[in-house]
């Protein structure tokens, strides 16, 4: 396969600069293996952290490098990706590489995803990779992922590559192949990933069969409120490699530091780094690596990727149930329009002076659930429905809400005839669920510190994580923000 592109390339330039170039272009091949589609950076975030990213939390970029992380996108997401391989060699060769993925929650525990990626060096050489993932988390701990890939390489076209009996038949091939990944949450913050690339060993040779060689990859990361760590080895072909990645989020979630290492045979060894910026919906990120040997006079690989996330406007069925039981800060629902309803005859009854405080009426959608509740009133004590104006010691309220009477004892009546409870109905007023505790975030505080304030144990921290998912991004609480302790 190295020959082939070899003589695509020098096609293309002249002889010591064709040397050069070919060089390059089969190092950037081989960079994180040894044969074509194996460089499968997902984004400049993964490429900061060396592509130690199975083990590390999700973006849309697992669909190419760990199906099974797209379980943990809880919104849908969408990222563009640029990258310049090997910039600034001698020959002035441009290899480029364009990626684009998306990520979509299916259902409260199933996600999908897509990917386009294409690597290209001026006209000479092209891989273009198209993919369609999955995951879903049959178990609280456990994320299970595929991928479907369909993988293209075409060599360009010119008078050299019209009479090489190479390309007389093609200049092109493509293939399908498949991908797999599992991942555990493990006690202590910990997470297992496995994955397996290339399933079937797709055949992409022109002339001679030239089968993709299956790669295994495993990881192990530790991950804590605004900082992870992760450890990966492959082996493609009996050649192994080893590569470590840590991120660290600073300034309330605003900024985000990697740093990573990749080492392979001692031949081509590199260091990563990279920052990423995170406003609102959207995120910015840069990585570059540094070739410690392998490949010699160049400014290094630099990537940059634009992710947004739609949050709010897609929920799946498992994240509506969660926000409808988290309560808000007044506990309880304001007024909320709804559609007219049929023109009813006010009903009013007299109040005593009193019995009745105007200022108390709580008005809530009659729309809301229903919810029942102990009051005592005397025998000298009613309540007051009316649609009308208010007047003469009658309480009002508008159409399409519901009264709810604040009594206060009128003297010595109640005292003289107390009655037993009695269970009212009254429709419109929510209460908060029993046993669900509220804690408003303070500067410093993360999971599992809270974990331990409430539980004892730090290692349930994924008890408070699961309950605010919705609210939490990449793991890390903001000062001031209210979640719910489970």
């Amino acid at each position: 396969m190295t020959n082939i592109i070899m003589k695509a390339i020098i096609s293309r330039y002249g002889f010591m600069t064709r040397i050069l170039c070919a060089a390059a272009v089969v190092a950037a091949c081989a960079s994180a293996s040894y044969s074509a589609f194996e460089e499968n950076t997902a984004s400049a975030r993964s490429r900061a952290m060396a592509d130690t990213y199975s083990p590390l939390l999700p973006e849309p970029g697992s669909v190419f490098l760990q199906s099974a992380g797209l379980s943990g996108i809880k919104d849908p997401r969408l990222s563009i990706t640029y990258g310049r391989l090997f910039y600034g060699l001698s020959d002035r060769s441009s290899i480029s590489d364009g990626i684009f993925t998306f990520a979509l929650p299916v259902s409260g525990s199933a996600v999908a995803g897509a990917g386009y990626k294409s690597i290209r060096l001026d006209g000479a050489y092209s891989e273009e990779s198209g993919v369609v993932a999955g995951a879903i988390s049959p178990l609280n701990y456990l994320s299970v992922g595929g991928a479907v890939k369909y993988l293209s390489i075409k060599y360009g076209s010119d008078a050299y590559t019209r009479i090489d009996p190479v390309f007389a038949a093609a200049q092109s091939k493509s293939a399908f192949d498949l991908d797999a990944g599992i991942l555990v949450k493990l006690p202590y913050s910990m997470n297992l990933s496995y994955t397996r690339h290339n399933i079937f060993g797709a055949d992409l040779g022109i002339k001679e069969a030239y089968k993709l060689e299956p790669g295994d990859y495993a990881g192990v990361s530790y991950a804590e409120q605004g900082f992870s760590f992760a450890v990966e080895a492959g082996m493609v072909n009996k050649k192994s490699s080893f590569s470590a990645g840590t991120e660290k989020i600073l300034l309330n979630n605003m900024l985000a530091v990697r740093f990573g290492l990749f080492l392979k045979d001692a031949r081509f060894n590199k260091l990563t780094a990279g920052l990423g910026l995170n406003v609102e919906r959207f995120s910015l990120d840069y990585g570059i690596d540094f070739p410690v040997n392998g490949v010699e006079k160049t400014n290094g690989t630099h990537y940059i990727t634009l992710t947004t996330r739609f949050s709010g406007l897609l929920k799946t069925g498992k994240a509506e149930t969660k926000s409808a039981a988290v309560p808000k800060e007044s506990e309880v629902l304001q007024p909320v329009e709804k559609p007219a309803e049929p023109d009813i005859k006010p009903l009013s009854y007299p109040v005593l002076p009193g019995m009745l405080d105007n200022s108390g009426l709580v008005a809530v959608s009659s729309s809301a659930a229903r919810s029942d509740y102990d009051v005592r009133p005397s025998s000298a004590a009613e309540v007051v429905l009316s649609s009308s104006t208010a007047g003469n010691g009658k309480a009002v309220l508008s159409a399409g809400t519901t009264a709810v009477p604040l009594l206060r004892a009128a003297p010595d009546k109640i005292a003289e005839q107390p009655a037993p409870a009695q269970k009212v109905s009254v429709p419109g007023r929510i209460y908060i669920q029993q046993g669900l505790k509220t804690h408003k975030v303070l500067d410093g505080e993360t999971l599992p510190l809270l974990a331990e304030k409430y539980y004892g144990n730090k290692s349930e921290w994924l008890k408070i994580y699961d309950a605010n998912k919705d609210k939490i991004e990449k793991g890390s609480l903001k000062p001031g923000q209210t979640i719910v302790i489970p």
